[in-house]
């Protein structure tokens, strides 16, 4: 993938690329320190990792903890204090205490995350680029449902946006660029309004992003509900901060070979996601 004067090469393994490497999974939630990567527990996910990134020829990978979506972007001197050496010269940089969907990443390295169905979100302008995990909760948090009001900073697209705009001076919006791939289908992602537990915050996060950025909302034909299309929200974010170079592909309905957790499998199965910086 190129974008302008920078250029990534972007992979996915699915759940059953990990079997045929002896790996039950590919989450990375069992490896946050250089002490896990000796535990008997987690061989398996080790060595799968090391002939994976082997043969892509990465050999710093920055693995951020994207698990709370927090919708945070680490900046290039955030402290990365756990370097897992998972042999063959590959180093597995992370930071457990560090809530962060985004990173800076530079020529030769790689961002990794295991995932079923987040999409990311490939930035690049100026000769900078951001690697991002996109989680409904990172697109739209749920203190924009809970106070009713969108701000300006604590989604993922604005904070990107805020970012790069802090490392390139005078960057225009126009000449953002962004990308989001992987996302799970909008046609699996039904949101119930009569879910005992999640009824009311679907049917208020229904209303929020229908009266903002309405393509994010397909009506349910056979539910009382709707789909929710993350594609479509991004790119109606991205419009709104005045970035035109933005576009959505590879949805997971175009690869029935990595998991998502609607898809009637496992909702635990997961996805490696592996983008290196190339130029």
């Amino acid at each position: 993938m190129v974008q302008g004067d920078t250029a990534f090469v972007v992979h996915a393994f699915g759940p059953g690329v990990a079997m045929d490497l002896c790996a039950s999974n590919w989450s990375l939630k069992t490896l946050q320190t250089s002490e896990d990567v000796k535990k008997e527990d987690n061989i398996q996910i080790v060595n799968a990792l090391k002939s994976t990134l082997g043969i892509l020829r990465v050999h710093k990978a920055l693995a951020p903890n994207v698990a709370p979506a927090s919708g945070e972007v680490i900046a290039y001197d955030s402290p990365w204090p756990e370097m897992l050496e998972i042999g063959q010269g590959i180093c597995i940089h992370r930071n457990p205490k560090l809530p962060a969907d985004g990173v800076f990443l530079n020529q030769k390295e790689a961002f990794i995350m295991s995932g079923a169905g987040c999409p990311i979100i490939i930035t690049s302008v100026g000769g900078k680029a951001i690697l991002a995990h996109a989680a409904r909760d990172s697109l739209v948090p749920r203190n924009w449902i809970e106070n009713n009001t969108k701000k300006q900073s604590g989604g993922i697209v604005q904070n990107i946006f805020h970012a790069i705009r802090l490392v390139v001076p005078r960057v225009k919006p126009s000449d953002i660029m962004m990308h989001m791939v992987f996302s799970i289908p909008a046609k699996s992602f039904v949101h119930c309004f009569d879910d005992p537990s999640y009824g009311d915050y679907n049917r208020a996060l229904s209303r929020f992003v229908r009266r903002r950025w309405c393509d994010g909302i397909r009506e349910c034909v056979d539910s009382e509900g709707v789909y929710l299309d993350l594609g479509r929200i991004f790119l109606g974010q991205a419009v709104d901060l005045g970035i035109r170079n933005a576009e959505v592909s590879q949805t997971l309905d175009m690869r029935p070979d990595l998991a998502h957790t609607r898809d009637g499998h496992s909702p635990s199965r997961r996805n490696l996601i592996v983008v290196k910086r190339v130029q």
